[in-house]
Order: C-alpha cells, then structure tokens, then sequence
C-alpha cells in the first residue's frame, strides 16, 4: 500500500502549498462565480502584461475567427455558386458535341450509300465519270482578297492586284463544271 503524505490531495502526491492565512469560507450560487471573474488578476500570474498587447491578441483573435469562418462558409459557398455556372457551361459543351456527333453520323450514313460515295468522290477528289470531261477555272473573281497589313501581306496583296487586271477583249475566265462530253 502507498505512503499517505499527510495534506495531500487523495490522488496526487504533490504537496499542497502551505497559506499563513486561513481560506475564505467558500460561497455557493452563482456569486461566487461572479467573484471568480470580476476579481482581478494579480500581475505576477498574469500572461500577457499591458494593454497594448492584450489589445493585439484580442485582434489576432479576432481575425483567425474571422478567417476560420470564412473558411468553413464562405468559401464552400462560393464554390457551389460557381459550379452552378460551369455545369451550364459544360451542359452546352455536351450538347454543341451531341450536335457534331448527329451530323457526323448522318455523314457517315451518306457516305455508305453508293450515290453519297460517288457524289463525295466528284467534289472531294474531282473524280469523273466514264464520258464526262471536266473544266477548271482559275482565278475566281468571287474571292475575296482581304489581307491583314504588313510586310508579307503587302506584296502578296500587289501581286494579286497585278494579275487581277483583266486584258481588253479576254472575257472572265469560265466557272469550274462537269458536262458529258458528246
């Protein structure tokens, strides 16, 4: 069995500090924890000595409360505002996609039909049928010919002016077409 210290607390084995003078009475209620908060602080047992630096740390206080709240709502807040917004965005994506998908598909089911195949070969490779003779162009007065302005563009631009002028008595040059031939 353990040693009793004589005016020790029953679970400790420190010795309580020894008072000359006799301990108040203690009061019940909620007066005494009244007295508890209002008496003041003795200098000695103080942690933070003068105004001025228990004015910092309130404030210091102040503003980890105020970033701490700011955490935990505002900025979750915010967040799910804006993840309204890009889920629109990515909505209208998937849609514009779905579109390009739809279309491509329906190209791709013209194209397995023998006159899709065909008409795609004409205009994307000039393939010509048995008896048909084709005609091209050049010099397609339709086209437009703006340039932006600068070094490369300047002369390209003069050269094109410089071709584009037409010879008296040669008409315009005959559109591109595809005729059977005789």
């Amino acid at each position: 069995m353990p040693k009793r210290i004589p005016d020790a607390h029953r679970t400790a084995s420190i010795r309580r500090p020894r008072s000359d003078t006799p301990p108040a009475p203690p009061r019940s209620g909620p007066r005494r924890v009244l007295d508890d908060l209002t008496r003041p602080l003795p200098a000695e047992k103080r942690l933070v000595l003068g105004a001025r630096n228990r004015a910092m740390i309130a404030l210091l206080a102040v503003a980890t409360f105020t970033a701490l709240v700011a955490m935990l709502f505002v900025l979750p807040v915010k967040s799910w505002i804006h993840q309204g917004d890009d889920l629109a965005k990515r909505q209208h994506d998937l849609d514009v996609l779905r579109d390009a998908n739809a279309a491509l598909q329906a190209e791709i089911t013209r194209l397995n039909t023998d006159a899709g195949s065909r008409q795609a070969a004409r205009e994307q490779l000039g393939y010509v049928d048995r008896g048909e003779q084709r005609y091209l162009s050049v010099g397609d007065s339709t086209l437009s010919l703006t340039m932006p302005t600068g070094w490369p563009f300047d002369t390209v631009g003069a050269i094109l002016a410089a071709r584009a002028v037409v010879v008296p008595g040669s008409g315009p040059p005959a559109p591109a077409e595809t005729t059977p031939a005789p």
